[in-house]
């Protein structure tokens, strides 16, 4: 549940221009029921075809690494130094095993402008409704995320973020720790990586203000939906390009290696 409220929103280019390293530094907001604060920083790297989130909430270090050539995803614990590897494989495999309905999103121009850190980016109404099962056809549910959304295709990295990001929806990868993508996370995992995709197409997330809460029939979704409501938000802060050192998107020297 805790990485499907982390606000990552990036995507795909038809015809990229040469490619080129990225990397984006943004504030993260929110606190998520029974989950912790999300209070804290988040730096995504991009590099060909493997990217790397790094995100810190208080005294918590952790990062997630998609190797789309390679086909595995690895989660790394920066405090710990421990990683946890799982092949796409096998990421699928899980995936296959989950019961979920069709995912309703829309993302639609308000015609407002804005310029939030340097960035001019145009304001969204965004709406994602991701259905799943809590156990069987009687027990559906859907995550429910409204809000503002301010995106660009100005930004620096634009395209290449457009271009991986296709290729991480379209190849089976998910935008989070692949170890949560169990049960309803995979379903809801999955349905939020493909909804990210398609806000891409109207440019990269620069701000966003999101409402989540959980809805369906029947006392258990009642009960799920007054307990999981919750606001999160991220801020870009700064974007670069330039080279980046190829080992930032392996496991590090030295880190405990567990294999999925």
């Amino acid at each position: 549940m805790r990485s499907l409220a982390l606000p990552v929103v990036l995507a795909c280019l038809v015809a990229a221009p040469a490619a080129a390293d990225v990397t984006v530094t943004s504030t993260t907001s929110g606190k998520i029921p029974m989950g912790g604060d999300l209070a804290g920083t988040q730096v995504t790297r991009i590099k060909g075809n493997k990217m790397r989130m790094d995100m810190t909430q208080g005294d918590r270090q952790t990062a997630i690494i998609l190797d789309v050539d390679g086909q595995r995803m690895i989660s790394l614990d920066l405090k710990k130094k421990e990683a946890s590897v799982m092949p796409t494989a096998k990421l699928q495999e899980v995936m296959s095993k989950t019961t979920s309905g069709e995912v309703k999103a829309s993302v639609k121009p308000t015609g407002e402008t804005k310029t939030v850190g340097g960035f001019t980016c145009k304001v969204h109404d965004v709406y994602v409704e991701v259905p799943f099962s809590m156990g069987g056809p009687e027990a559906m549910m859907a995550l429910v995320m409204t809000g503002p959304a301010c995106l660009s295709k100005d930004a620096p990295g634009y395209a290449d973020y457009q271009r991986l990001y296709t290729t991480i929806a379209d190849k089976g990868f998910i935008l989070g720790d692949p170890r949560g993508a169990q049960g309803p996370g995979a379903a809801m995992a999955r349905g939020m990586t493909n909804f990210q995709k398609s806000m891409a197409a109207a440019g990269l997330a620069i701000e966003d203000n999101l409402h989540a809460e959980l809805k369906g029939e029947g006392p258990m979704a009642g009960m799920m939906g007054r307990m999981f409501k919750f606001d999160s938000g991220h801020v870009v802060t700064k974007i670069e390009t330039g080279d980046l050192d190829a080992t930032l998107f392996d496991v590090p020297a030295g880190f405990k290696v567990k294999q999925n």
